[in-house]
């Protein structure tokens, strides 16, 4: 397979801002290297499916028979966040650009450092299983996961509302250059 590039990052001209460029450069050490043994754990995670569109991997719809009634197609790993995010092979110590980029990640999505780090890019963690046209369009980033939550109001206080994430549970959201004739395979 490929590597992805990495996206250019424009450089801040505030001090601030570099500071904490420079924080997360520190941490990143050694870029990532892919693990071969992970599309095997993915598939069984995500039970041969497509976790979008519910397809069943190819290769699975045959060994199990050839069901009918089953959409089928080639699935593949898609990694959440980029790959390229924690790889930089050849070069000593991590890109300015790719520490500047988890900054702004981090700055973007504050909850994100607590749930992953440079270091778990390649882990199970930040990788789902999606159909392989659906992966092709998720990197042009004309489909997208959006976060379920669940709300209630904090009991003698209106004026604040508690929120919870449904874990796991998405609303599916495709952009305008989504291909039109895929749309049909995405549930409603």
């Amino acid at each position: 397979k490929s590597r992805s590039k990495a996206p250019s990052v424009v450089e801040s001209p505030h001090s601030k801002r570099q500071e904490h460029v420079d924080i997360v450069a520190s941490t990143l050490d050694q870029p990532e290297r892919r693990d071969p043994s992970f599309a095997a754990q993915l598939q069984l995670r995500d039970n041969y499916r497509c976790v979008i569109t519910g397809q069943l991997n190819t290769d699975q719809w045959e060994h199990e028979g050839e069901p009918e009634n089953v959409f089928h197609g080639p699935t593949e790993g898609a990694h959440i966040i980029p790959f390229a995010f924690a790889s930089w092979p050849g070069v000593s110590g991590a890109p300015r650009d790719t520490s500047s980029t988890w900054a702004l990640l981090y700055k973007c999505f504050p909850t994100l450092r607590e749930k992953l780090s440079v270091e778990e890019i390649n882990t199970l963690r930040n990788r789902i299983t999606l159909r392989d046209s659906v992966h092709v369009q998720f990197r042009k980033f004309t489909i997208a996961l959006k976060r379920t939550v669940i709300g209630n109001d904090l009991p003698g206080n209106h004026a604040h509302s508690y929120y919870q994430d449904i874990e796991n549970e998405y609303k599916i959201e495709t952009y305008k250059r989504y291909p039109p004739a895929d749309i049909h395979a995405i549930p409603s």
